[in-house]
């Protein structure tokens, strides 16, 4: 997006937040679409500080929107905050709101996350059953098991 484009649409954004009598899901996205916008205009540069409060202000509006939560974990994640970032990951793959595609991009970032939460463990020496016992503590066991079914070719 062009520098021009992004400050109309976040102006626009702040519009629709400002408005009185906005319902609470069209605040929701309005907050949760300022964040996404902040962190694609700004990249690694940007303030995180800023685009996480967005994502929190809009789950007070609604505390299962989805992309806000799925954000939300990422942001924590950048910053290896990993058992935030798993609570919101957890949240959108046992959501009943999230679709399959949400859920199945939210248990991807739910794995890598866990690992790296592993990793910083150090449980790189352990056994292999103990870091799948580990993994599953995380991520809950059947959450595991949809990413190894996930995993398997499709016949």
């Amino acid at each position: 997006a062009q520098l021009g484009e992004s400050r109309d649409e976040q102006a626009m954004y702040q519009q629709i937040i400002q408005t009185p009598g906005v319902s609470k899901r069209i605040l929701s996205n309005a907050y949760c679409n300022s964040g996404t916008l902040m962190s694609t205009t700004n990249g690694e540069d940007g303030n995180l500080k800023q685009e996480m409060e967005y994502y929190l202000k809009s789950l007070e509006y609604d505390p299962m929107n989805m992309a806000a939560l799925e954000s939300l974990g990422s942001a924590f994640a950048s910053q290896q905050q990993w058992d935030k970032a798993i609570a919101c990951f957890r949240k959108v793959v046992d959501s009943s709101r999230s679709n399959q595609q949400q859920q199945e991009e939210a248990l991807v970032l739910l794995y890598r996350v866990a690992t790296h939460k592993l990793q910083q463990m150090g449980t790189a020496l352990q056994r292999q059953e103990q870091v799948l016992e580990q993994l599953a503590n995380l991520m809950g066991q059947n959450n595991v098991d949809r990413l190894t079914a996930m995993q398997q070719p499709k016949r």
